[in-house]
Parts: structure tokens; C-alpha cells; sequence
């Protein structure tokens, strides 16, 4: 399988952390995104990291020892140990003890659908063993040569198993608002996202709600946010909430810090402190970010290539 790299690495504490890409199997386009690895060591402190929602559904699954999940809002935790997530509305703080070593796909957004046959598991986790049919599905990741192959395989065999048939042009026009919306970071309206789609607004909720979870206005708000996220961590920030709002079309300071907190959990000045790690790698140039330019590397188990 053909690799690809985001090897970009944090500073201070985050330093050895890697966050690493590699395309989906020819073939799987319409079901993963990408599939990624995602290492840090030991540390002496548990590692926090604050996961904003990208729009995107997630297979995630540990290789080692498994952290813990937890809703910012209630403060309610379960064990990381191998789940799918639906779009997400609401992020999750990660809390890992030990080394880590995750590997995973990112999801389009309709694919969850495919996978269950009908939840998108909107704000919601699933154990992957369920939703993906494979009894001790961990324990075959971590004994495979190349569990990246492997959890693609599983994922493609759980989509036909299902036989979830998207009519074409539904898909296509789904498919459309997405684009539309990613290329725009979000500053769009439904009304343009239905125009580029060629249906009525009220066609194109209805086909939101149905294959993704939720409609125009909510995926574009979660686009939104998680752009205007990445500006406000980026080492090269411009360093008030009021600038970074008006570089991202907010209307004013008080609506962005209304949605710093509706969305993070978070106060914008605590948000930059805390928002770290796997969140700002996925931001930093190179790394596998909307555009970005990546390199060629393998993406294994160890003693087969891995990028540690």
C-alpha cells in the first residue's frame, strides 16, 4: 500500500508526539478518507489533548495500552479501546497514561451509515468490534504485519456485509456540499451549499440528517469552528480572540468567545492554552491538513517500518 506522512511534531511536552497519514485503498474513496497512526511516549504527567469535531466519523483503535475518552460537558469518561464515532457536535478530552499508539481511519461523512445500516452515531461511539462485525477485532490489529490494511479491509467488508445503497445522485449531491464546504472553511450558507449540490435546501437537510447525522447549517458550523480552532493555536496566531474572529468572518468578539465555549467546552484563553497535541498537528502545515504537500513513508507495526 502506497504511504503517506504528516510527520510533524510538536514542541515542549509534545515534542515526540507523530502524527502520521496514509491514503485509503483504491477503491475505498467513497467509505475512508485517510487512514493515520498516531504515537507519543510515556510521560510523566497523563497527556491531555482536546479533540475538536472536524465533521468527520473515526475508527479509532489502540495497539497499546487503551486511554480514556471524556465528554467535556459532563465529565463523564470510557475507556478509548477501540471505537467508532460518528460526526461530532461536541469534543472529547483524551487522557493517556503510558506510551501511545493508536491507529485509525477517518471516515467520510456518510460512511457511518454504511457501516450500521441506518445510526450515524451523531456525537456518539460504538465499540468497532459491533459496528464492524469482527469479534476480538483489537487483538487481530495488534497481531497483524500492517493493521492499517487490515482495518481498511475490515471496514470495506462491513460495507458490503450491510449493503447500504445510496441512490447516485443523492450521494453526489451529499458528496458536492461537502467539498463545497470544506473548500470554503465553512463560510458558506445551506442556501449555497444546496445551490452547489443542484437541489432545494430543504431536499438537501433532508439528505443530511439522513446520511450524515445533521444538517447543512450544523456541518458547516462544526467546519467553521474547527478552522477558526486551528488559526487560534497556530504558532503564528495573531494573538486576540477579536482578530482571529474577524480573520474567520465572525461578526464580532463576543459571538466567537460564545463559540469558543459552545463548542470546546472551553474559555478562548484556556482553549489555546490546553488545545495541544494531536489537534494542533492536524493543523500545522505538512500535516495532511486540506491541500497539504506529504511525503512518501511506511506506516506499520513495529519491526515492520513504523514511523517512531
Amino acid at each position: 500500500m502506497a504511504a503517506e506522512s504528516g510527520g510533524t511534531r510538536g514542541s515542549g511536552t509534545d515534542e515526540e508526539l507523530v502524527y502520521r497519514r496514509r491514503p485509503p485503498p483504491s477503491g475505498s474513496e467513497d467509505l475512508i478518507e485517510h487512514l493515520w497512526v498516531v504515537r507519543a511516549p510515556a510521560s510523566d504527567i497523563p497527556r491531555r489533548e482536546v479533540l475538536i469535531p472536524n465533521g468527520r466519523p473515526v475508527v479509532a483503535v489502540p495497539l497499546a495500552r487503551a486511554g480514556v475518552r471524556i465528554d467535556v460537558r459532563t465529565g463523564r469518561g470510557r475507556p478509548n479501546d477501540g471505537l467508532v464515532s460518528g460526526v461530532a457536535v461536541d469534543p472529547v478530552v483524551l487522557v493517556q497514561r503510558g506510551p501511545s499508539w493508536y491507529i485509525g481511519a477517518q471516515l467520510t461523512p456518510t460512511a457511518v451509515v454504511r457501516l450500521t445500516g441506518s445510526d450515524p452515531l451523531v456525537d456518539a461511539v460504538a465499540p468497532a468490534s459491533d459496528v464492524l462485525g469482527v469479534l476480538h477485532l483489537v487483538d487481530r490489529l495488534r497481531a497483524a504485519q500492517d493493521p492499517l490494511a487490515l482495518l481498511a479491509t475490515m471496514i470495506l467488508a462491513q460495507a458490503a456485509r450491510t449493503g447500504v445503497a445510496v441512490p447516485v445522485a443523492r450521494a453526489a449531491a451529499v458528496r458536492a456540499a461537502v467539498a463545497r464546504a470544506d473548500a470554503e472553511r465553512g463560510m458558506v450558507t445551506a442556501v449555497e451549499l444546496a445551490r452547489t449540490a443542484a437541489v432545494a435546501p430543504s431536499t438537501l437537510r433532508r439528505w443530511f440528517l439522513h446520511d450524515v447525522g445533521v444538517g447543512p447549517k450544523a456541518f458547516l458550523a462544526i467546519i467553521r469552528f474547527y478552522h477558526f480552532v486551528g488559526e487560534l493555536i497556530a504558532p503564528d496566531q495573531v494573538g486576540t480572540v477579536a482578530t482571529l474572529a474577524a480573520l474567520q468572518g465572525y461578526a464580532d468578539a463576543s459571538h466567537a468567545a460564545r463559540e469558543v465555549r459552545r463548542f470546546s467546552g472551553l474559555a478562548p484563553g484556556d482553549l489555546r492554552r490546553r488545545q495541544h497535541g494531536i489537534a494542533a498537528l492536524m493543523h500545522a502545515p505538512g500535516s495532511g491538513d486540506h491541500g497539504a504537500t506529504q511525503h512518501p513513508r511506511d506506516l506499520s507495526a513495529p519491526g515492520h517500518g513504523d514511523p517512531s
